[in-house]
């Protein structure tokens, strides 16, 4: 079966200012297509029209809005989109869709993505290892070029997560947090509190043991700074990344 899928995208992307001033960091462009497109393509690669999609908004929550309805005209899935008035947090929005997140008939489980991320991700081969390791939580990986701005992880030889520290001022490495998450169906609702606000910081650290790593093939990059983005925007223009 086609997994849930919440986006994250409600931050209101202050270190990419003035940009962000006029557009959600989700819609911010790179190749000429807003990331947030690229999310819509990855999940149909897979879903083929069968999904269901929910993505929290915020701030400029309007243009988010609009975006998923040109979705909804390409394909039959499935998009909600969830108004926070006040940012509730990673974890404190997935905390209110638990429901939601867990209530398909028969369901296989979620994935949870941070839509400010630009990514080559296989999302069908990614749920298929997960699904047939039949782990708790499965983490996407990326070797990070900044460690100590990510959430850095350890695996032993089976690839379970033996340790997580988010944003650690000595990375003892740079294997790190994609911001893709898979969970098996009711993990969320048994490691998340309603006094969780950050998923990295308050809930990954409860998964250690239980959730496995899995590594990306090709690119990954997390579009955190203004850096960042014309780093990530010259690689696709000059041709190194074929996006």
């Amino acid at each position: 079966m086609i997994p849930r899928f919440f986006l994250l995208a409600a931050g209101v992307g202050s270190r990419l200012r003035p940009l962000t001033d006029t557009r959600p960091k989700a819609l911010v462009e790179i190749g000429g297509r807003p990331l947030l497109d690229r999310w819509f393509h990855r999940i149909e690669a897979v879903a083929a029209g069968r999904a269901e999609i929910r993505i929290n908004a915020h701030h400029l929550h309007e243009q988010i809005a609009a975006r998923t309805n040109l979705y909804r005209e390409q394909s039959s899935s499935s998009w909600g989109v969830c108004r926070e008035d006040s940012l509730l947090g990673t974890a404190g929005t997935l905390f209110r869709h638990l429901d939601w997140i867990d209530s398909a008939t028969g369901s296989t489980g979620s994935i949870v993505i941070y839509a400010d991320n630009f990514s080559s991700i296989d999302l069908g081969r990614f749920w298929s290892v997960h699904s047939d390791r039949g782990a708790d939580v499965t983490m996407a990986l990326f070797r990070a070029g900044a460690p100590a701005s990510c959430g850095i992880v350890e695996l032993n030889d089976a690839d379970v997560i033996v340790d997580f520290e988010e944003k650690p001022a000595k990375p003892r490495s740079s294997l790190a947090n994609a911001g893709i998450l898979a969970f098996k169906p009711g993990v969320l609702r048994s490691i998340l509190g309603p006094e969780d606000h950050d998923l990295a910081r308050d809930v990954l650290p409860r998964c250690v043991g239980r959730a496995v790593g899995w590594r990306i093939d090709g690119f990954h990059y997390d579009i955190g700074t203004r850096r960042d983005l014309d780093f990530v925007r010259n690689k696709v223009d000059t041709g190194e990344i074929v996006p």
